[in-house]
């Protein structure tokens, strides 16, 4: 008997970059998808051309994000809407 593939959002990996870490998992684990999160547009382009290539863009979501310092050196990304 033949077991169905699992769902390809049954267990999301949360990545925060490099982007490109997200093919590698994404074929280590098939049964896995994989929300990548980039500072680099370019690399963000890169790999979802490589995704899609390679037959992996429906398990494969890369979202580019806006890193800003704050204070006292100390990095924070604007999606969480940090306080100086």
């Amino acid at each position: 008997m033949v077991s169905p593939a699992p769902s390809p959002n049954a267990n999301p990996i949360v990545l925060y970059g490099p982007a490109s870490i997200a093919l590698r998992i994404a074929c280590l684990f098939p049964g896995c998808s994989v929300v990548a999160f980039d500072t680099d547009w370019a690399a963000i382009d890169d790999v979802r051309e490589a995704a899609s290539a390679l037959g992996l863009g429906d398990r494969i979501h890369i979202h580019h994000i806006d890193a800003m310092p704050r204070g006292r050196g100390a990095g924070c990304c604007t999606a969480t809407r940090c306080a100086a």
